[in-house]
């Protein structure tokens, strides 16, 4: 039977977490919450006993949370037991004590999205027997190099076991980008030939998305999976429609190729990287002409939003990265150390780090606040050209231009997994939502999936 989640809140939140449960339950989640209890003499213990035995944890974030008194102990009881912790930010600030710890954003009285409803699936469908132990022995729960600390994932099947489930084939070029759908159900690739849209279980092609008059290079899918971004050698952005392929809108203000592609959390906006050295911004809803961001000294190959909307990354060929705000389109930051082009970006689900991938055969992880370098990943023997973090942020993939994906733990930096297979360079990679399989494109002109 699957495990339970476990919710943690204020009574002041009443309101909110009833809709929250409902919402959960609905999802098919096994959800716990204390409203059904006795409260006589063995409250204390069957509080204790329900969290203990969870598959994961959430707690609903709000002033009142923070000053609950059985708030704090039951946060307390689940980092005891290494419970995976979940918070979701209602109002005011994070916690203090879970400053550590990625959190959704539901201040604007949403429920929790597909994304934070598939890592909990993955959580409870994978959590042990009642009664066997799930403590972590000390040396797994240390970190090392000064990276902040991450939750725990559990995924169906161990990261180091993972395999080629699925190739799909029916590209007849280089499969330059690939992008999954927030259900996981689908995923669209970008190649030179075409954008297609391809079903996960059956490896069959659904549709193709005809339109650029040149080679595609990044693609990008939507928070809500209905419509999908394509960017492309012909310098420009193609929207479209994901359930019928049609296309809803052409972008055009490039002066050349358009390499990467992101959309924000709110699906509002999307940012693009060009060989014309700039990022533009651009106004999805309502449509609006975009923002220019200006100062990489040569060709932009990628981008990436944080999770909070309100800055973002970009990776360039002058062997840097830069950040900018969002709102203003300014310049806030350059993270500087690698030797030759950074192809690839990631920005981990805390927005307190983020991921860089090199021609210079690394993967380094940068510390956003104050731009230092935490970890440098050594292992590819040729250019690193995209990577992804999982969405528990505990581990990240990278593919390269010696055929391989490897997978890495990020807190100790030890290589977790190979995955060999592609015959030719690996150019993008994504992870499921769900943490649970993912997925690259080579320019062997095939799409793999593993799990």
């Amino acid at each position: 039977m699957a495990g339970h989640v476990f919710i943690s809140y204020s009574r002041t939140d009443q309101e909110y977490v009833d809709l929250l449960v409902e919402h959960l339950r609905k999802a098919g989640l096994n959800v716990w919450i204390d409203v059904s209890i006795d409260y006589g003499s063995r409250w204390p213990s069957v509080i204790r006993e329900a969290v203990d035995s969870c598959a994961a944890f959430v707690v609903v974030m709000t002033p009142h949370g923070e000053d609950s008194e059985w708030v704090g102990r039951e946060i307390d009881q689940a980092q005891l037991r290494h419970r995976p912790i979940r918070p979701l930010l209602r109002a005011g600030e994070r916690f203090f004590r879970l400053a550590e710890v990625q959190f959704e954003d539901v201040r604007a009285g949403a429920m929790p999205s597909p994304r934070f409803i598939a890592q909990l699936r993955a959580l409870t469908d994978s959590a042990p027997p009642t009664g066997q132990s799930t403590e972590r022995p000390a040396d797994e729960v240390q970190r090392g190099r000064g990276v902040p600390p991450v939750p725990r994932v559990i995924a169906r099947a161990p990261v180091s076991s993972w395999s080629c489930a699925t190739a799909l084939t029916g590209h007849t070029d280089t499969v330059w980008s690939v992008a999954v759908a927030p259900s996981g159900e689908w995923l669209a690739a970008a190649s030179s030939d075409n954008v297609r849209i391809w079903d996960v279980s059956s490896g069959r092609q659904l549709r193709r998305l005809d339109g650029h008059s040149d080679w595609v290079w990044g693609v990008a899918v939507a928070p809500s999976g209905e419509w999908l971004v394509s960017a492309g050698a012909d310098h420009t952005l193609r929207l479209w429609e994901a359930s019928s392929g049609d296309e809803l809108r052409r972008l055009d203000g490039h002066m050349d190729g358009v390499w990467g592609v992101a959309i924000a959390p709110s699906g509002e906006w999307l940012a693009s990287a060009s060989a014309d050295h700039t990022v533009r911004l651009w106004q999805v809803h309502p449509p609006r002409a975009p923002l220019r961001l200006e100062g990489h000294t040569d060709t932009v190959w990628g981008v990436a939003i944080a999770p909070s909307g309100e800055w973002l990354a970009s990776a360039s060929a002058d062997h840097s990265v830069r950040l900018w705000d969002a709102a203003s389109g300014d310049y806030v930051g350059r993270l500087d150390g690698h030797t030759d082009g950074v192809w690839g970006v990631a920005i981990a689900p805390s927005g307190e780090w983020l991921v860089s991938a090199s021609d210079d055969n690394t993967v380094r992880l940068w510390d956003v606040d104050t731009g230092r370098q935490l970890a440098r990943f050594d292992g590819h023997t040729d250019g690193v050209w995209g990577v992804a973090i999982a969405p528990s942020g505990e581990w990240l993939a990278s593919a390269s231009a010696d055929a391989t994906v490897r997978i890495w733990e990020i807190g100790s930096g030890r290589e977790m997994a190979r995955l060999d297979g592609h015959t030719d360079g690996v150019w993008g990679v994504a992870v499921a939502p769900s943490g649970e399989w993912l997925a690259s494109g080579s320019a062997d002109h095939s799409v793999r999936i593993w799990r």
